[in-house]
């Protein structure tokens, strides 16, 4: 790697538009843009819907158990016949041609029960979708601040490591001179080596930024504009837990997955109910060959109840274990809003911290820029030594650096806010692009009789 100045710096840094832009200017990459490409091209995320276009198929799968079963069947029956008196034997065959079907009329509720199950099970996958699209969408929050952030330290130790090659090349000049000692010369290559390590390390961080950024937004990033924290948010920190109650996919996965466990004891229990199944066929016998006796048609319709006495003992255990999966449940609901409630103080006191420490940062940034003109002035009358003006220095860089973390957080605890009550979503943030409805799929497939295609 080359030194300050070097082409593969000027490569890090020129794709990327500068953090102190406050508007976007033409033709840049906006936050908007980025969460709208993951949005679109994320594989996650749409691994996710094919996971959830899967749970379609249960509701479809327990609303056919109400439909009618028919079969065909067909096969040939070959007799062998020999008499008492005689040697010889006869042999013949009678092909056979049958249609039966099968309609259940009651099954203990068990039907009603898994079309319940499922179509709970469907909401609770629909509730994991807006959880990993919420995942993806923050994932592009925090890559997009990222780069930006890494971009604007990168910069910032570039500038430092140039500032001090000077103060090196000056404390050479004033040693020959005889206005320097060798220790003030050492100390300002010993700051420089220094500077140029922490550029070094934040080349490589950047680096990685970048590669994290195409990783899920799928493109590169290229001239990237500076976004603003939203301000679309509650007024109070209760507004924003009553909100995440209601809202949160977590909440909502956990409040259907035990609606999802009713539904299984209720087919557990009708286990141990009658069920009544209405059943038809019709056959045809072809005539015996080579007799060539006359077809014979039959028909027969008729109602089978079958009461279940005592199955092993089985379905009672089966009851024992949905019961205590329905309360397994009811807990994990409770604990899903009550880590609503803490992630939605923690990122409200983040973003709240967030926005103190940039006011401070930014005062501590001008207190520092002040501390190193006097420094400066002073020692060019000799009221300071070399080593205390690199230290006002190092101070400055500091604080800058940690004003443009301070920002970043800022940005993304905003987003994590949002995120927390449940609304992080394309559709919240409006942005602009076709909104996957999960419920087209679920209207094609729901009763669908026939097909492999939805």
């Amino acid at each position: 790697m080359r030194r300050v100045g070097g082409r593969f710096v000027l490569a890090l840094v020129l794709p990327v538009a500068a953090m102190a832009a406050t508007a976007a200017p033409a033709g840049a990459q906006t936050m908007t843009d980025a969460l709208s490409q993951a949005y679109l091209t994320n594989p996650t995320l749409a691994a996710q819907r094919a996971s959830m276009r899967a749970s379609d198929e249960a509701v479809a799968q327990a609303n056919s158990q109400w439909k009618p079963s028919v079969s065909l069947s067909t096969g040939v029956t070959t007799t062998y016949a020999t008499t008492t008196t005689h040697t010889a034997s006869t042999s013949t065959n009678s092909p056979s041609l049958t249609l039966s079907a099968s309609l259940p009329l009651y099954r203990g509720g068990r039907i009603e029960a898994g079309i319940d199950q499922a179509e709970a099970n469907v909401l609770a996958a629909r509730a994991r979708l807006r959880t990993t699209e919420q995942q993806v969408l923050s994932s592009v929050v925090t890559a997009y601040m990222g780069v930006l952030r890494d971009q604007a330290v990168l910069q910032l130790n570039t500038n430092s490591e140039q500032v001090l090659q000077g103060e090196l090349q000056a404390a050479r000049n004033r040693f020959q001179l005889g206005a320097a000692t060798a220790t003030d010369v050492a100390t300002a290559e010993s700051r420089l080596s220094n500077a140029s390590a922490t550029r070094i390390q934040a080349e490589g961080a950047f680096r990685v930024s970048l590669s994290d950024f195409e990783r899920i937004v799928g493109v590169a990033p290229t001239n990237m504009a500076t976004p603003e924290p939203l301000n679309a948010l509650p007024n109070s920190l209760d507004d924003a837990i009553k909100v995440a109650l209601d809202e949160s996919p977590t909440v909502l996965t956990s409040f259907f997955a035990e609606a999802a466990a009713q539904a299984s004891l209720r087919t557990a229990n009708g286990a141990r109910l009658p069920t009544v199944n209405l059943s038809a066929s019709t056959s045809r016998r072809s005539p015996d060959w080579p007799e060539f006796t006359p077809a014979t048609f039959s028909s027969q319709i008729g109602v089978t109840v079958a009461v279940p006495l005592y199955q092993s003992g089985g379905e009672f255990s089966t009851i024992r274990s949905a019961q205590e999966n329905l309360s397994a449940s009811r807990l994990s609901l409770e604990d899903a809003r009550r880590t609503a409630r803490q992630t939605v103080t923690q990122a409200w006191q983040t973003l709240a911290t967030s926005r103190a420490q940039i006011l401070a940062r930014g005062d501590q940034v001008r207190a520092s820029e002040s501390a190193l003109r006097g420094f400066r002035q002073e020692y060019e009358v000799g009221a300071r030594t070399l080593l205390e003006v690199l230290n006002a220095e190092q101070d400055l860089l500091n604080a800058r650096v940690s004003l443009v973390t301070s920002r970043r957080d800022e940005v993304v605890a905003s987003y994590s806010l949002l995120s927390a009550m449940g609304r992080l979503t394309a559709q919240t943030l409006a942005l602009p692009v076709p909104i996957y409805d999960p419920t087209e799929h679920y209207n094609r497939v729901e009763n669908k009789w026939w097909g492999t295609t939805p």
